[in-house]
């Protein structure tokens, strides 16, 4: 077992990220490693249970956005992006493989 220190700069996404641990009976330990997991293994790997938390996650993330004020809308746009990009850099892998 590795073990890693996470520091959360923004405030709001610590306060998501421990929301949907509780929401789902997980820890945060559990929600990161299925978060990086998905991320860097690809969701073909994933569990019928992963997805749906995955899923869900997403989900959250959308509901935490919905709350940023009107000055934040260029970052939400960014994040909105990122995510954009990763999914379909999942994807690809999923399907090269």
């Amino acid at each position: 077992m590795k073990r890693v220190t996470i520091v959360f700069d923004d405030d709001e996404l610590y306060r998501a990220v421990k929301i949907e641990a509780a929401r789902t009976g997980r820890t945060v330990k559990e929600l990161v490693t299925e978060t990086l997991r998905t991320r860097f293994v690809g969701r073909d790997r994933m569990t019928e249970e992963e997805k749906e938390r995955f899923r869900l996650a997403l989900e959250a993330c959308d509901r935490v956005r919905a709350m940023q004020q009107p000055s934040d809308i260029n970052i939400v746009e960014e994040i909105r992006a990122m995510r954009e990009e990763r999914m379909k850099a999942t994807e690809e892998a999923v399907e090269g493989h």
